[in-house]
């Protein structure tokens, strides 16, 4: 079983190596482009978040993002204590696809490109990530 949607895919190819391309895969970007197991990662999570089990899970995939694999994923929900029939039924509704997607697609449209982004009185920065320029930027914005 893929964790993926139909017709989704692992950056490019679909399960069995095939990947068709159309205009709308060429015009919206997707959770692949950042990972290529991005998707069924945030999939996961959302699912597993429904059952009260979302920081477990969050920590569980960050720690082994090595390996993100369908099997791995479903090992890790296992491993967080939520069910897995559970999970893989969310999963097949299309309920966690649709609030990942949402969240994507807000974050593009917010101007959250890549990770870490910083946004401060709803303003974008993007100036270092380093403590001291950050917390040199933020101690401007508070005496302002």
């Amino acid at each position: 079983m893929s964790l993926l949607r139909p017709g989704a895919s692992h950056r490019g190819a679909n399960a069995h190596g095939v990947r068709r391309l159309d205009a709308a895969d060429l015009s919206k970007p997707s959770l692949v482009d950042v990972h290529p197991h991005a998707e069924a990662a945030a999939e996961i999570a959302e699912a597993v978040g429904e059952q009260g089990k979302f920081w477990e899970i969050h920590d569980t995939i960050y720690e082994n993002q090595h390996d993100l694999s369908d099997a791995a994923l479903l090992g890790y929900v296992e491993q967080v204590g939520a069910d897995v029939d559970k999970v893989k039924s969310d999963i097949a509704d299309g309920g966690p696809r649709q609030r990942v997607e949402a969240d994507f697609e807000g974050a593009i449209r917010s101007g959250a490109n890549g990770t870490p982004t910083f946004f401060v009185n709803g303003l974008r920065y993007d100036g270092s990530w380093l403590y001291e320029p950050f917390f040199e930027y933020l101690t401007q914005v508070l005496e302002s």
